[in-house]
């Protein structure tokens, strides 16, 4: 290890005297405190202070310092600007891996003082080790003290050791990012839910420093997941692993058609084959002439918080459900998303998906998709299925949601039509082979002319061989 700033001559002249004059600290109830601090493995720059209080001046001290999980290498130690200005620090490896510490005064006069109160008298910076052990603790130790004063008679001194935490804050699963999975682990430790919380998620989820985990640290780390606040690989590129448990949410939004202005809401549709305790969503939008309101949740979720942005090109959104009560199984209208169109829309667009998270009432992640040719994971549908549109009435673009069942040939022609009410037809949306699964068709409101409909009732049919189903639908301009 290094010096920084050597002097031979001062240093063994100082260490004498601080040998010959005493050990301990001048008065009882004085103390050296190391604070504390955080950082992943395998970072650099890291730094603690060491704080004096004191009740009788000093003129310099030596000591050693060390942590207790051998996960930190000292890089640097500089003396505080302003109450320590005068004092310099010295420092070397021992070969126990302690680092020894002199702190001493230079100048003219030769010993000058600190004197008495509550300062920090140094920064000590670090690195801490790749291979440290991610999620853990460890302890920054200050032993073997010994203390230069103008007294000679030994007095008690208070040691306060320090506490480095190999991890960030806000990554309760320490995974390596801030995300609905933390967000849910931490609503699972406010709501007491089993596994109880370890000390590193205790430490990680109190975000705003008070003590323990509450609902302003729960809305502090939603706002986190949506800055997309990755840390870097944080235990030698293995994050922890995710835990994942079986089924699947698929989430359908309607198009935004052309030639459309002004303002509207983009629904976003959420089919999950087992209850879901939060989503975090991605998208990428595809115009700049799209500009992206702040998401609502459905009326009827109200147990759940929703936070989301546009930044640029990009919108993110959560919502978790806090009230310990996952949203049902099945298909329903999860959010709407407040849009407004900048100037003319020339051609069809959608948002992007870039990416999907979903959890289980248990916090588990399952598969999450945007799409709809995926059957739901309680296996491929047993018979023909057609399923109410959502949203219904509407003013821009519905979904159809229906089920083929496995068949004889392996696959099925199928039709999807709309009608109106005297049986004419308006808009063939789907004329194609079908093996068995669940198929979302949207309908822009458009008739086979491209023109827009009326407003009014209409209805939509599933034909497949010898079965047809309809139902009916309603179009508000």
């Amino acid at each position: 290890m290094k010096h920084v700033k050597k002097n031979p001559l001062l240093a063994t002249i100082l260490l004498g005297v601080l040998l010959v004059v005493q050990q301990g600290f001048p008065a009882a109830g004085d103390s050296l405190i190391v604070t504390s601090g955080y950082g992943q493995p395998g970072s650099s720059g890291q730094t603690v202070d060491i704080i004096l209080k004191n009740t009788t001046i000093i003129r310099g001290m030596i000591f050693n310092l060390y942590d207790t999980a051998n996960s930190i290498e000292v890089t640097d130690v500089q003396a505080t600007a302003g109450y320590a200005a005068n004092f310099q620090p010295h420092f070397t490896t021992t070969p126990s891996g302690a680092v020894k510490i002199l702190f001493m005064s230079y100048g003219t006069p030769l010993f000058k003082y600190l004197v008495t109160g509550r300062n920090s008298i140094m920064t000590v910076t670090f690195n801490v080790k790749p291979d440290a052990v991610g999620g853990s603790q460890a302890t920054i130790t200050i032993d073997s003290l010994v203390v230069a004063k103008t007294a000679t008679t030994p007095e008690s001194y208070v040691i306060k050791n320090g506490s480095f935490w190999l991890g960030n804050k806000g990554d309760v699963l320490y995974n390596g990012a801030v995300d609905l999975f933390d967000v849910l682990r931490m609503i699972n430790i406010v709501l007491n839910r089993q596994p109880a919380a370890t000390l590193y998620e205790r430490w990680a989820g109190d975000l705003d420093g008070s003590g323990g985990i509450d609902i302003l640290d729960i809305l502090e780390a939603l706002d986190l997941a949506l800055l997309n606040t990755a840390t870097a690989d944080g235990n030698g590129g293995q994050k922890s692993a995710q835990k994942s448990a079986a089924g699947n949410v698929r989430f359908d939004l309607t198009t935004i058609p052309a030639g459309i202005t002004g303002k509207f809401d983009l629904p976003v549709q959420m089919t999950n084959s087992t209850p879901v305790s939060g989503v975090q969503l991605s998208f990428r939008v595809p115009s700049a002439a799209l500009e992206l309101g702040q998401a609502e949740v459905s009326a009827n979720h109200s147990g759940t918080v929703m936070r989301s942005r546009q930044n640029g090109d990009r919108y993110d959104l959560i919502v978790c459900s806090v009230d310990g009560q996952p949203i049902a199984m099945g298909r329903e209208e999860l959010l709407r998303i407040p849009v407004r169109v900048n100037g003319h829309l020339n051609q069809e667009l959608a948002l992007e998906l870039l990416s999907a998270k979903a959890a289980d009432a248990e916090g588990a992640a399952l598969m999450a998709v945007l799409g709809s040719e995926m059957p739901l994971a309680g296996g491929v549908p047993q018979s023909f299925k057609l399923y109410p549109n959502t949203p219904n009435p509407f003013n821009m673009s519905t979904s159809i949601v229906y089920d083929v069942p496995t068949t004889a040939n392996g696959s099925v022609q199928v039709k999807l039509a709309i009608y109106n009410t005297q049986g004419q037809l308006v808009r063939v949306l789907e004329d194609c082979e079908r093996t068995a699964g669940q198929y979302t068709a949207r309908w822009d409101g458009l008739n086979s002319q491209g023109k827009t409909v009326s407003s009014g009732v209409y209805f939509y049919q599933l034909q497949a061989g010898d079965i047809v189903l309809s139902s009916k639908l309603a179009v508000m301009k």
